[in-house]
């Protein structure tokens, strides 16, 4: 088999991944780069939770459900919109995301700003893409490792039992545990049944759907909310998504992790979301409500892909919450927000840092869950980090700096 012959893979995994959010966000009016980096986190909790809803309603988990849900939650998202936006007297950019506006193409001209952000995610996937199908080798060969072994039986077993709940996936063997995050293999089982074929052509193809555009996507979004709507920055993160080592070709060159890529993958996206939420982007929307809504809609797509990935997000938003609590306080100083917004961000950061490091103390591993020694020095180690080579990769010279 060739990779010519696996575009209906790929045309199929585009559909499954990008199809229900980018539908569900236009109805909420998502416009531009919000709306392409959303749609895969959005498709991820509606792939997800459709699984885990299905079986209680009597229903299999299949391309038909799957879209047919995903066409009432746009529907319902777009009544909601209308009620909201004839009720609200905001109604011009009350109902979406902080609009950065057109990108400024004072120094740079309007034909580079236009084309740049999508040529520089079209490079990220060119690079990626390339590098995965040549560590791949043909579209059906398969890792031979041991993580594969269950993950390329669980998403045939969501094929041929219409169920992809991640509330007893776990139980396809005696010795694992009901609960098993099946948020991504739930998508590449409807990928499967959308293009057939064998199953190590669709996991293969769905990686690097995930590595190539869901990831660089997902850091220009975070890039935006950080810096603004700035052609530059975006145009660099789009570039430099492809130059890290440790991710996104690690996740597949050991292990291999494929859940755990796909969550990484998504959480630049709800980060940056997160980011919003707490009044932290560099443009703000003109009501809160909509970022808390999307991070809601975005939440659960990657706790389902990989629990592990949303407890590292609520680490990585811990110091946002501190940053708008002294914002805050800053504001409180010159006299321009009340001791009563200053008490209430005091108390949430306090409250926010004690539930997570509550969460890491309750759900992180043992120790005994890693009885393998160290393989490296603590020299080594620490070199590695800081050289943005792990795991005895190239030095990433440009990315080190």
């Amino acid at each position: 088999m060739t990779w010519i012959q696996t575009i209906p893979t790929f045309a199929a995994a585009l559909v499954v991944m990008f199809g229900p959010g980018l539908a569900v966000l236009a109805a909420a009016g998502v416009r531009r780069l919000n709306l392409a980096a959303l749609a895969a986190p959005v498709s991820a909790s509606v792939a997800g939770c459709t699984a885990v809803v299905a079986p209680f309603v009597r229903l299999p988990f299949n391309p038909v459900v799957y879209f047919v849900v995903s066409a009432v939650l746009a529907l319902g998202t777009l009544a909601v919109r209308i009620l909201w936006r004839r009720r609200s007297s905001q109604r011009h950019g009350g109902g979406v995301l902080a609009s950065n506006g057109p990108l400024t193409h004072l120094d740079l001209g309007r034909w580079i700003v236009w084309a740049g952000v999508p040529l520089s995610v079209a490079f990220a996937a060119l690079v990626i893409g390339r590098r995965y199908i040549l560590g791949f080798g043909a579209p059906e060969d398969f890792s031979q490792t041991f993580d594969n072994i269950y993950h390329l039986n669980a998403i045939r077993y969501i094929e041929d039992h219409a169920n992809g709940s991640s509330l007893t996936l776990g139980n396809l063997t005696d010795a694992s545990h009901s609960f098993y995050p099946a948020a991504m293999h739930d998508s590449m089982a409807l990928i499967l049944q959308l293009a057939g074929g064998p199953v190590p052509v669709v996991v293969n193809v769905a990686t690097i759907v995930i590595g190539a555009l869901v990831w660089p996507l997902s850091c220009l979004f975070l890039i935006s909310r950080i810096v603004g709507y700035r052609p530059v920055p975006l145009m660099a993160a789009g570039a430099l998504s492809a130059g890290f080592s440790a991710f996104p070709y690690l996740m597949v060159a050991f292990g291999v992790l494929y859940p755990n890529h796909a969550a990484i993958a998504l959480m630049p996206a709800v980060l940056g979301l997160a980011i919003e939420a707490l009044g932290m982007a560099r443009s703000q929307p003109s009501s809160p409500l909509p970022p808390i809504l999307a991070l809601v809609a975005t939440f659960p797509g990657l706790a389902l892909t990989h629990p592990s990935t949303a407890i590292g997000l609520l680490g990585f938003a811990l110091p946002v919450v501190w940053a708008r609590f002294f914002v805050t306080w800053g504001a409180w100083r010159k006299r321009t927000t009340s001791r009563r917004a200053l008490r209430v961000w005091g108390a949430f950061a306090l409250v926010y840092s004690i539930g997570v490091a509550g969460i890491w103390y309750l759900l992180r591993p043992s120790l005994s869950a890693a009885p393998w020694a160290p393989f490296q020095s603590n020299a080594r180690a620490i070199g590695e980090v800081l050289a943005n080579a792990p795991m005895g990769t190239t030095v990433a010279w440009i990315l080190t700096p």
